[in-house]
């Protein structure tokens, strides 16, 4: 009886550790070896029931789309396209080691960042996104994404979260295709503006947006509202602002400007500014109550202007980005000119 006894409990174990090792199986990617949608979805209904229990931790979805998948398919085949996928697959779960990472479509991959990634997560998304230039430089794996931190007073569920984490990604992804992201046979990489993206300088990608301002409270509150999308740096005065962009001209994408500053005003930095050939590139949105100011402005050198106080966010990060996006365009433009050998 004993016998039989033992023989059932290590039947009804063994029982429980195949159960068990199935279900993992199903929740694992075959192909990449990370989680799947099936998990995502698991991972996504217990966060929501955590969320409204009001007992969510911190955390942050980073969603990752791959460059041109379906071109490497249909023009090399699926072994390569799944060459593609799992280089793809590493880049993420290399760059991001504390957090789970779901593969929920062909070429969507989603990484949910907790605890030391979630903390670290400026940097570590910064350190990705030159990863992904020098993979554009060398032909390698070139993957958009987007990430959003969860709002407790905002979000609702984690699809609040990861839409916007999607809609970020989307722009990146279009600033990436603009820029060509895998190599054609004959090395090159050619965009829709005739320019060869080889050629294309790094700080096109800029990321970082300096917010010169001498109120702290207008400083932080900007910079919450853009933090989602940028990394963002602070200024209190003129003679500040001009000692960040000297030392970091070639992260900075963007300087956002306050006119009325002690020690230098915002006009005398950008006259500065204008007869410096490493920072006359950088682009400037001045912000000021001085409703009559904008024409000055823009006579000094100004790209925008946005009046005091601030309008909807959203009208914000539309000129910010499309001040950057002119930026990266005249300077491809300018490269693609040079290099035909238009200037010999």
């Amino acid at each position: 009886g004993l016998l039989n006894v033992d023989r059932e409990t290590r039947k009804e174990q063994e029982y429980n550790f195949n159960l068990m090792a199935a279900r993992e199986e199903a929740n694992i990617d075959e192909l990449t070896g990370v989680k799947n949608k099936h998990a995502y979805a698991d991972m996504e209904q217990s966060i929501d029931k955590e969320i409204s229990q009001g007992a969510c931790p911190e955390f942050a979805i980073a969603v990752f789309d791959l460059n041109d998948l379906k071109q490497i398919n249909d023009s090399r085949g699926h072994e390569t396209g799944d060459e593609y996928i799992k280089e793809a697959s590493r880049l993420i779960c290399g760059s991001f080691k504390h957090s789970p990472v779901f593969r929920v479509g062909g070429d969507e991959f989603i990484a949910l960042l907790e605890g030391q990634d979630y903390i670290g997560q400026e940097e570590l998304l910064e350190r990705f996104e030159k990863q992904v230039l020098v993979n554009m430089e060398r032909g390698r794996a070139v993957i958009a994404f987007g990430s959003s931190r969860y709002l407790p007073q905002q979000d609702h569920s984690i699809r609040d979260v990861s839409e916007r984490a999607d809609a970020a990604m989307y722009k990146e992804k279009t600033l990436l295709k603009s820029f060509g992201g895998v190599k054609e046979e004959d090395g090159s990489r050619k965009t829709e503006y005739g320019f060869v993206s080889e050629d294309l300088n790094a700080a096109g990608m800029r990321r970082h947006i300096l917010i010169a301002d001498d109120i702290a409270g207008n400083r932080e509150i900007l910079g919450d509202l853009l933090r989602e999308d940028y990394v963002v740096l602070y200024a209190s005065d003129g003679i500040e602002t001009l000692e960040i962009l000297r030392k970091r001209k070639d992260e900075i994408a963007l300087l956002l400007l306050d006119l009325y500053m002690p020690n230098m005003t915002g006009q005398e930095v950008m006259a500065r500014m204008q007869v410096d050939e490493d920072l006359m590139s950088i682009p400037v949105i001045v912000f000021t109550v001085d409703q009559q100011a904008e024409l000055d402005c823009l006579k000094v050198g100004a790209m925008d202007f946005i009046p005091k106080p601030y309008p909807d966010i959203e009208i914000v990060k539309a000129r910010i980005a499309k001040c950057i996006a002119l930026t990266v365009h005249a300077a491809a433009c300018a490269s693609a000119f040079c290099s035909s050998g238009a200037l010999m």
